[in-house]
């Protein structure tokens, strides 16, 4: 018997209210205390998964005998299986147990991190890769569906939120910092073993303490063909994205994945307009709020992972950091994004959460505004101080961006609502990365070649990219103020 039984209502609580759950005594509070425990975990191991392999990339590369041109499928590979089967993922959670899927998706993943620390070739640790990918794609909507249909009163889902933020934001730098330490003193394979003991705790957890998460009242039936077709068109798009700062924008693989997933797109579109139970519920696409807060969202994603991205190679490349070293330099960034998680709750309801939202997209366009200046001395407390605002209010920013894009959506809907927010995080940062390396290795390209010292070229074409990703962030804040700001009253 599990300890709290998702509702499978499709309504939901009316604003400000508690939820039934919190309103039943401290006992249904503490269930939900463990419950929100579980679905962070889990998603703290997806999100530390993502960032820690990167800095192991030079330590795989010489155990398996990577080509360089190769190496990048290793993150490649779990970057298209994830974004490609979130919205899928999302969707199946609504449909048979946002529970079944967590738990499978757990298994798997735990299972595919074994194999992929026992990997002997190139070719087996890119495939396994994939499916880990492909599990984290289970586990995230199907984690955040369950944390907003369990916690539906104003505050209460609020602070649920603030705890999702926060270990996004904690487990991507951890990631980078725990990659560092991992690589430092221990085989890579260690990267991958230490979701195993997590993984196995969780999916046992799981399976004994949520409820199943599933309206029984709703026929089971996939839509097939927009399953196909968003997902080929989402993994073409990232692919396209991927290529880009490899073979250039107007290459002809890059150019055909974008056009494989715009015609993917158009006609999933056809799809969906005449499907009993599609994949992603068109009238999700009406709710202004959700739209414009996924176009928020990958804005500032985009200007979160291109500045991890170009910061760490700056540390690495021009001041010849260790991978310890650079990793150890986002550890109070780590820190920081715990509290922006817990601060975004009292500052919701002091400011309102639209506000609060514009704030902090700004003032991380400020803060890495301020990193396109990086100083060739003094670096690691400059570019600590630096991360340590951009996470924190990077993280403030998301957490109302999560409210914005799951508030008024149907409780059977929901699954499909964080596999659209999760999708446009991973498209995010695939943009972000794409545009932001091609800024700065353009830049670099350039100044070596009219003459220039290599360091000074990528310090510069490093510049450059932290300017591109601050213009990001000002993007973002410029499209939630103007698209989540209330009418005027007549």
């Amino acid at each position: 018997m599990s300890i709290i039984e998702s509702r499978t209502s499709t309504e939901t609580a009316p604003p400000g209210a508690p939820s039934p759950a919190a309103a039943a005594g401290p006992g249904h509070r503490a269930a939900n205390g463990i419950v929100l425990l579980l679905l962070c975990l889990s998603e703290f191991m997806m999100s530390l998964d993502f960032s820690i392999v990167n800095v192991s990339l030079p330590a795989i590369q010489g155990d398996l005998g990577f080509r360089a041109g190769d190496l990048v499928w290793v993150v490649t590979a779990y970057v298209l299986a994830f974004g490609g089967f979130l919205i899928v993922g999302g969707r199946l959670a609504d449909l048979y147990g946002r529970r079944r899927l967590l738990v499978l998706g757990l298994t798997g993943f735990t299972a595919a991190s074994v194999l992929a620390g026992l990997a002997g070739s190139p070719g087996q640790l890119v495939a396994l890769r994939a499916v880990q990918g492909l599990c984290a794609a289970a586990v995230t909507p199907a984690a955040l569906a369950t944390l907003t249909t369990t916690f539906t009163g104003e505050k209460e889902r609020q602070q649920a939120m603030g705890a999702w933020g926060a270990v996004l934001g904690a487990g991507f730098v951890s990631g980078v910092v725990g990659g560092g330490i991992i690589t430092q003193y221990l085989n890579w394979s260690w990267v991958f073993w230490m979701n195993v003991p997590i993984g196995a705790v969780l999916a046992v957890l799981t399976a004994r303490l949520l409820g199943p998460g599933r309206d029984g009242r709703r026929p089971r039936r996939m839509d097939l063909p927009g399953a196909v077709l968003i997902t080929g068109s989402v993994v073409a798009l990232v692919f396209a994205l991927s290529e880009s700062s490899v073979t250039g924008w107007t290459s002809t693989r890059v150019l055909g994945a974008l056009a494989l997933a715009a015609v993917g797109g158009l006609a999933f579109a056809a799809v969906e307009v005449r499907s009993a139970e599609p994949v992603l519920p068109l009238g999700l696409l009406k709710l202004r709020r959700l739209v414009v807060a996924n176009l928020a969202n990958v804005l500032m994603m985009g200007s979160f992972f291109g500045l991890v991205y170009t910061v760490t190679l700056f540390l690495q490349d021009v001041m010849n950091f260790s991978p310890l070293r650079a990793g150890l330099t986002f550890a109070a960034a780590g820190v920081a994004g715990l509290a922006a998680g817990a601060s975004s709750e009292p500052l919701a309801r002091k400011f309102g959460a639209t506000r609060v939202l514009i704030i902090g997209a700004l003032f991380q366009a400020a803060a890495t505004g301020v990193l396109a200046t990086l100083p060739t001395s003094g670096t690691q407390p400059f570019v600590s101080a630096c991360t340590v605002v951009v996470n924190f209010s990077g993280v403030v920013a998301i957490v109302m961006i999560n409210l914005a894009a799951t508030e008024g959506v149907a409780d059977q809907d929901q699954g499909a609502a964080g596999g659209l927010l999760s999708t446009c995080e991973q498209i995010g940062g695939a943009i972000g990365l794409a545009v932001i390396s091609t800024v700065a290795t353009s830049r670099a390209h350039h100044l070596a070649g009219s003459g220039h010292p290599d360091t000074h070229a990528l310090l510069a074409g490093d510049r450059w990219g932290m300017a591109t990703a601050a213009a990001l962030a000002v993007a973002g804040a410029l499209i939630a103020l103007v698209g989540l700001r209330k009418p005027a009253k007549n």
